[in-house]
């Protein structure tokens, strides 16, 4: 359990943590490479290019290159939608564009919460507690349905920092007015939520849903939990 007393603001993690970035990701990713496969004809070589898989592999690939390296991720995206089309031999900007529209308004749209969000949140809210998303997505409280039981958003690129840098959650507090040692911040990510967070002096929370291996390199968390429901207020 969590004394909630000693906290005035939770920082929480968006993907992995209140919703499920892979299902949704998978999804979105299906229905572009079916909508690449339309353009192809439904057969043949080159709609095996283009599946779920090779369309995330070359959203790796573009956002690892340094002309890159500060784009945000819907232009990341983009160009690797873009990337795909002309690997196929697809010369059409409007069919890009569509793709990419498509792929944005279906995924958040589609977004799976998991559901221990939003009771969570609520439950936080009627105690009186500042709540506000971290993340290093392009998914913000309105875009995610959840401004209703969230502060405010930062979002990487917007604010220009970056997890597992810790200086975002110092910006964030800041913002928020409030200090580090009255903010718990919960998340999926041992280096980028749990090791950053608590390196900006903020409590720290793991959120483990997987059952995953906590890195050895790393000290341990002060607090693991298997769902959000595990520190319900």
């Amino acid at each position: 359990m969590i004394d909630w007393d000693g906290y005035r603001l939770v920082t929480v993690d968006g993907d992995g943590t209140l919703w499920n970035f892979e299902l949704t990701l998978r999804r979105a990713l299906q229905r572009t490479a079916d909508q690449f496969a339309a353009r192809l004809g439904g057969v043949g070589p080159a709609v095996e290019q283009v599946t779920p898989a090779e369309l995330r592999r070359l959203r790796d690939e573009v956002s690892a290159r340094p002309d890159y390296a500060h784009a945000s991720m819907d232009e990341i995206r983009r160009a690797s939608f873009a990337e795909a089309a002309a690997r196929v031999s697809i010369d059409d900007k409007e069919f890009v564009e569509g793709v990419f529209v498509d792929y944005k308004d279906y995924r958040f749209r589609h977004l799976v919460h998991y559901s221990d969000a939003r009771p969570f949140l609520t439950a936080l809210r009627r105690l009186g507690l500042l709540v506000a998303l971290v993340t290093n997505g392009n998914t913000n409280a309105k875009k995610a349905a959840l401004c209703d039981v969230i502060d405010a958003s930062f979002v990487a690129y917007d604010v220009g920092l970056k997890k597992p840098d810790p200086q975002i959650y110092r910006h964030v507090v800041e913002r928020m007015g409030v200090e580090a040692h009255a903010t718990l911040h919960i998340g999926d990510d041992p280096i980028e939520d749990v090791d950053a967070a608590r390196a900006a002096g903020l409590s720290t929370a793991w959120l483990d849903r997987e059952g995953a291996q906590w890195p050895p390199t790393l000290d341990p968390p002060a607090r693991r939990l298997t769902s959000l429901a595990d520190c319900m207020p």
